[in-house]
């Protein structure tokens, strides 16, 4: 059993060609740790996972906004084709991961399905297997949603919330 659109190896794990320092966290991380990985098939803009037009309806000068236009105006070397003047839809990896870190299933839309073992490579390639009795235990997400509704529905207006002012 593996996540539903298992991509062998994930876009983080070999990002900015740092694929051997997945490897090294994954692997020196405690077995008291519990690591829950949010893949490809979770978070990704191509598969129904974005958000962006809500963040560039923002007034000019609010923060998310900037940010958001700055990595569309400089993209990072590994994203050249994603140059803009405007922001785009984007994936919603690291929100969500944060989200449900804080939130659990209730707040994410996600739920942890455990009891595997991921093994990464030092080439950013990763296999699911089943953890033995004595393994270490991973687990990813799986949303109990459809992509759309937890990007729309769950972090757009956590994302686009107005910040209280003290």
């Amino acid at each position: 059993n593996t996540p539903a659109h298992f991509a062998p190896i994930e876009p983080n794990f070999e990002a900015a060609g740092c694929a051997g320092v997945t490897l090294g966290f994954v692997e020196a991380c405690p077995a008291s740790v519990p690591l829950v990985f949010c893949g490809a098939e979770v978070g990704d803009r191509r598969l129904g996972w974005a958000t962006g037009a809500g963040i560039e309806a923002l007034p000019p000068d609010h923060p998310l906004r900037i940010g958001y236009q700055h990595f569309f105006n400089t993209p990072p070397w590994w994203a050249p084709g994603i140059r803009s003047d405007t922001v785009q839809p984007w994936s919603v990896w690291d929100p969500l991961t944060v989200l449900h870190a804080v939130g659990g299933e209730a707040a994410s839309g996600c739920r942890e399905i455990d009891g595997m073992r991921n093994t990464v490579t030092d080439s950013g390639a990763n296999r699911w297997a089943e953890a033995g009795a004595d393994a270490v235990r991973h687990a990813w997400l799986e949303p109990t949603l459809a992509p759309e509704a937890i990007a729309a529905e769950r972090l757009e207006p956590l994302m686009l919330a107005a910040p209280e002012r003290r």
